[in-house]
This record gives structure tokens, sequence and C-alpha cells, in this order.
């Protein structure tokens, strides 16, 4: 007994619909996290650190955004192609979009394995002199 066409499509919308929340949920609780260390330590390092997965999420949405956007424009290209250069255009212009698209998620998994190591630091370490400090040697 195979799949119908309807759950096919309810399948793929249903992982498209948990992907997105993962990949979404993942940066905004390191931010949230990020921002809690960062009150907790004070200086502007941590402030910036607590920016990075947030930045790593809109390095993902930039990435996603212009590889689905290359996919377009390859469809409409092959849609007036000569029926012999079809799959040649349409396998070039798929490697082009996945290449885009790697090129920018791969910084994306780094800022949030980064920032995620720095959290983890952040949250064993206590300050050194209470909430605000920048200095980390005590008076």
């Amino acid at each position: 007994m195979g799949f119908g066409g309807v759950e096919v499509v309810v399948i793929v919308s249903l992982a498209a619909i948990c992907f997105g929340g993962f990949h979404i949920l993942v940066p905004v609780g390191l931010a949230a996290w990020g921002r809690w260390v960062a009150r907790r330590h004070g200086g502007r390092g941590w402030r910036w650190a607590a920016w990075l997965p947030l930045a790593a999420l809109v390095l993902g949405v930039v990435g996603v955004t212009v590889g689905s956007d290359l996919l377009i424009g390859a469809f409409r290209d092959v849609a007036s192609a000569h029926p012999e250069e079809k799959a040649t255009i349409l396998s070039n212009a798929i490697s082009e979009a996945m290449n885009c698209s790697a090129l920018l998620l791969l910084p994306e998994w780094l800022l949030l394995a980064t920032s995620g190591l720095v959290f983890v630091v952040g949250s064993i370490h206590k300050p050194a002199r209470g909430p605000g400090t920048t200095s980390m040697v005590a008076p």
C-alpha cells in the first residue's frame, strides 16, 4: 500500500514545519541564554556574544532564501530550454543553489556551536565582583 499525493504533501509539510521550528527555536533559545549570561557577567564582550545566535539565524534564513530563489530561476530557465539541454541546465542550477546554501549554512552552524560553548563557559564561571563587572580581577 503506497502513499497518495495528499499524504505525501501532508508528510512533507509536517517535516518542513518541524525543521523550521527547530531552525528557529535553537537560535532564539541560545539568544535568551546568552542574554542571561550577559546580564550576569556584564561587559561589552558578553553583550556582543548574546547576539551571535541571532546572527546565525539571519545567515540561515539568507542561505535558504538565496538557494530557493536560485532553484526557482533554474526551473524557469528549464521551461524555455531545448529538451536536449534541460537535464544539464537543471543539474548545474541545482548544484549552484546547494553550494550557495551550504556556504551560508556552515557559518550558521559554527556560530551556533560557538555561542553554545561560550554560554556554557559563561554559565559555569561566576562573575568576579557581581553583575555588571567588566574587570575579572578582584580589587
